[in-house]
């Protein structure tokens, strides 16, 4: 008998957008895709995704081609969102709950998740989550000014605003990238369905969300940005992210959210492997060493089950290559491990997720630990080392500086140095701000509208006309969107060390 919850993914599932999509004169249909096979060529072919291949994913700077860059993971996340949509989709009792519609509700869950994995790392700064860490830190450092320049325009939503740059976080910058930074005239970024967006939102809060719900997974982390309020609550609305008065997550943000960890937990410990940082005999040792600390009696082997293509690997002890082959094998059998978890969790627990109360990591749900372990892992082997740390001091340094700069420009009570200011910051972060700024002053009453903003008005718009969460914010983005080498070369021309 099948004991798997049906879900009814109909009220997830909205394919309607912030802005209404374009119709042909004569009625007919521009694409034969569905909206959610649309929302991944939107991401596939936006500018944002083609900043990440010169992202940080663990080891910053690097000119080599054997470790991650953020793209490259993203890509990784991607696909293994889609395994797991499809194992879900393709098990038994999933074709006897759905019956003749479980291919096309397939395809719509695949279509989705895939989306939503794809821009998952988009809002994260340069530096990776050193990055995040920095700016959080810099306006933490800065609280009482920058309470004292918001309370001069206003006590209105003043926690919020403050909030938006102590805790600056990458996802909620994603959302705002994908919603407004992706600007083409009119403020809906890529104008994703809200399927894809509410997939998308790992944190689903404004804020520091409800606080007697804050044991809730969905409120670990400051999610959404005041700026992003509205599409927010619009897609709160539209799939149905609510349980008992209370913000939920979207199913489909735990699949995005499996995806990742697998990916970054398995493909960190390779890189470190390729760069020479440990053998693979210290490095299953090691793992062997973090299950025992936490009262697990099996090694990482039984747990997997993992055999190197059944070859007796101590007979290859002495040749070359045979550690970089054990590695591979000992990839593919920890993900494969970490799928099935996964979605094992998924199904065992999609019920509690549908009601909003279920509050794990599908693959720290385990009691054989083997994420923590690999967690374990990489913090004393992989982050300690000496690349890592000289590398992230080295983004220290960078974004603390730009920050510090062009806040001064900014904030200058000379219009000279606003002007300064305008030049550096990309046209297109100008034409955004001065949008932002006509809608905030009810010049604009409708965001979705498309204005063209010729060169002149964009010349003649005054940095000193923003309010300083504006000014803030635009600094933000900016920085928040540029590449390691982009920042660190910025850097160093406007702090004099590069002419």
């Amino acid at each position: 008998m099948s004991v798997l919850y049906k879900i009814d993914w109909t009220k997830y599932l909205s394919d309607g957008r912030y802005r209404k999509s374009g119709e042909r004169p004569d009625g007919g249909e521009w694409d034969k895709r569905t909206p959610f096979e649309s929302d991944y060529g939107r991401v596939l072919f936006s500018s944002a995704i083609r900043r990440m291949h010169d992202k940080t994913q663990v080891i910053p700077l690097t000119n080599g081609d054997s470790v991650l860059t953020r793209l490259t993971h993203s890509i990784h996340v991607m696909n293994l969102a889609e395994s797991l949509i499809i194992n879900y989709c393709r098990d038994n009792d999933f074709k006897k709950k759905y019956g003749d519609e479980w291919v096309e509700l397939m395809a719509n869950l695949v279509a989705v998740s895939k989306a939503a994995a794809f821009v998952h790392d988009v809002g994260n700064p340069p530096f990776g989550h050193f990055g995040e860490t920095v700016i959080q830190d810099y306006f933490e450092r800065n609280r009482k000014i920058l309470k004292e320049q918001f309370t001069l325009e206003g006590r209105k939503n003043l926690n919020t605003k403050i909030i938006d740059f102590t805790q600056f976080d990458g996802n909620a910058q994603g959302f705002r990238v994908l919603t407004h930074l992706q600007y083409i005239g009119s403020l809906d970024g890529l104008n994703l369905t809200y399927a894809t967006l509410g997939a998308y939102m790992k944190y689903p809060n404004i804020s520091d969300g409800d606080k007697s719900y804050k044991p809730y997974i969905g409120n670990k982390k400051h999610g959404v940005f005041y700026t992003e309020r509205d599409v927010f609550e619009k897609t709160i609305l539209a799939c149905n992210l609510t349980a008992n008065n209370k913000i939920k997550r979207h199913p489909l943000s735990f699949i995005v959210e499996a995806a990742d960890s697998i990916a970054y937990r398995v493909m960190d410990i390779e890189d470190g492997f390729n760069l020479g940082w440990y053998s693979f005999d210290e490095m299953i040792e090691l793992i062997n060493g973090f299950l025992k600390k936490r009262r697990v009696k099996k090694s990482i082997f039984e747990i997997i089950g993992f055999k190197s293509n059944a070859i007796d690997f101590l007979k290859l002890k002495c040749q070359d290559g045979a550690d970089k082959k054990a590695m591979v094998d000992f990839r593919v059998a920890l993900i494969q491990y970490l799928v099935n978890l996964a979605n094992k969790n998924f199904k065992k627990h999609l019920k509690e997720i549908d009601f909003g109360e279920y509050s794990n990591e599908l693959i720290q749900d385990d009691v054989n630990c083997v994420e923590k372990a690999l967690g374990d892992f990489t913090k004393q082997l992989i982050f300690s080392q000496r690349t890592v740390s000289l590398m992230e001091m080295t983004g220290k340094s960078v974004i603390e500086g730009l920050l510090n700069i062009l806040g001064s420009y900014a904030f200058s009570d000379d219009e000279s140095y606003h002007n300064r200011f305008k030049s550096i910051i990309s046209p297109s972060r100008i034409a955004i701000a001065y949008h932002e700024k006509m809608y905030n002053d009810g010049e604009c009453t409708d965001p979705t509208k498309f204005l063209l903003h010729s060169s002149k008005k964009l010349r003649e718009f005054k940095i000193g006309d923003l309010s300083a969460y504006e000014k803030w914010r635009l600094i933000v983005d900016f920085i928040s969107g540029m590449t390691d080498k982009f920042a660190v070369d910025l850097y160093q021309q406007l702090s004099g060390q590069r002419i």
